[in-house]
């Protein structure tokens, strides 16, 4: 599992905050939950809490789960009252069903193997009810590697941290690549954090969807911090 979701947890949350407009992904969920007249909703990949505070805020009917015990913890802690639970998404069992499930953060991208994500949708479908929304995003692989070649850099700096991180093409596992990132606390290196991430095709995700019983009816653009993404809607066929 990720370094920077166990022992740089509390790193990520304070980066995080900065990097990524919540309030805005917010906005996204909570309009299409408006849209169905939805108030239920599971969040795969809630990492701190932070989608999971303004959904309760809310007043929806939350629940998240995360395979990081760290993020779990900090999360709890952020939400008391929200349903937060240590668990794997290609293999959790919460005996009921929601309105609405989302993988948020582009956590998709972490399952490397088709036989994983197949596994996560067969259990999305389980859990979502008969009228419900299956909403994710995801990284656009036709737009990543058009021009992806060799190795990429970047850096970012939230005070106090900086983070220096290194993309490599790496197609050994499908539209795949590897992300090195350095963690510093001011001058001192505080961790490294190494994974493989995956990019899809929009066909990819039609044909795993359709296998697990979920159909892929709406696809809308996403301004993302980095790369580009898009939001993906499927629901139950019927």
């Amino acid at each position: 599992m990720s370094v920077l979701y166990n022992e740089l947890a509390k790193v990520y949350d304070q980066m995080y905050q900065q990097l990524f407009d919540y309030d805005r992904e917010f906005a996204f969920y909570h309009q299409q939950l408006q849209n169905a007249t939805a108030q239920s909703v599971l969040e795969l990949g809630c990492g701190t809490g932070n989608l999971a505070q303004r959904f309760c805020d809310a007043g929806y009917d939350y629940w998240g789960i995360d395979l990081s015990e760290s993020m779990v913890e900090l999360a709890r802690q952020r939400v008391p009252k929200a349903s937060i639970h240590a668990a794997d998404m290609c293999s959790f069992e919460l005996g009921r069903t929601f309105d609405m499930i989302c993988i948020t953060g582009r956590s998709i991208s972490y399952l490397l193997q088709n036989q994983s994500i197949e596994q996560c949708f067969a259990s999305v479908a389980r859990h979502l009810s008969p009228q419900g929304q299956f909403v994710f995003d995801a990284i656009d692989a036709a737009a990543l590697f058009d021009d992806f070649h060799q190795t990429r850099t970047d850096e970012i700096m939230v005070s106090p941290y900086r983070r220096l991180s290194r993309s490599t093409p790496n197609l050994s596992t499908g539209w795949t690549w590897d992300w090195v990132s350095d963690y510093y606390e001011g001058d001192r290196l505080i961790g490294q954090d190494e994974v493989t991430l995956r990019a899809f095709l929009v066909e990819e995700l039609r044909l795993l969807l359709a296998r697990n019983g979920l159909i892929l009816s709406q696809i809308l653009d996403k301004d993302a911090y980095a790369w580009k993404d898009a939001y993906f809607i499927a629901h139950k066929k019927r």
